[in-house]
């Protein structure tokens, strides 16, 4: 048995694929926390700032905090994600909605795919007053993304019988979160 030892292994110029090897049964073994680049690209973004919202009305939450972005597809002014790689993706999301005057009656997390609903989470008490004061709806899903023009948004719907429905950040703590990593290599 040799030993190889190098920095940098490549393809020939012009080729995509790199094999190792080709007539024997091949097993590579890698030492823990050897290999990187598997979970990429991933984000992770949350509310620090309370977003207060319309009862009953659907919104785009405004995540104003970027935990890691790597390889800066997060789109802060749209509040949107575009993986620069296709895959499957595990894409996950937190909303911590409350009122004003503990009358929540139900809150919403929508996960939006270029515009359409692709999961629809739902905390629902019923329909009388000050039934609820804190709901936090969230999802983890699976998700097919094709690298190039897909992208995801989290929104949120809180109906209130009365005061103000907020997705309430609590400085910091990362209540009101999203992020998904691209699953394998």
């Amino acid at each position: 048995m040799s030993k190889l030892e190098t920095n940098t292994i490549d393809t020939v110029s012009g080729t995509t694929n790199l094999t190792i090897g080709s007539t024997n049964t091949s097993t590579i073994t890698m030492p823990s926390g050897a290999t990187s680049g598997q979970n990429y690209p991933g984000f992770h973004v949350f509310l620090d700032t309370d977003q207060t919202v319309s009862s009953a009305t659907g919104t785009k939450i405004t995540f104003d905090t970027v935990v890691y972005d790597s390889a800066s597809c997060w789109d802060a002014t749209n509040y949107r994600w575009t993986p620069n790689k296709s895959g499957k993706y595990m894409i996950y999301g937190q909303a911590y909605a409350t009122g004003t005057t503990n009358t929540v009656d139900r809150a919403y997390v929508y996960l939006y795919k270029n515009s359409s609903t692709i999961v629809t989470l739902q905390q629902l008490y019923g329909n009388s007053v000050d039934e609820g004061t804190v709901w936090s709806p969230s999802f983890q899903i699976v998700h097919e993304l094709n690298g190039t023009s897909d992208f995801i948004e989290m929104w949120g719907f809180i109906e209130v019988a009365s005061g103000t429905p907020r997705f309430d950040a609590n400085a910091g703590q990362q209540r009101v979160c999203f992020g998904a990593y691209r699953l394998g290599a």
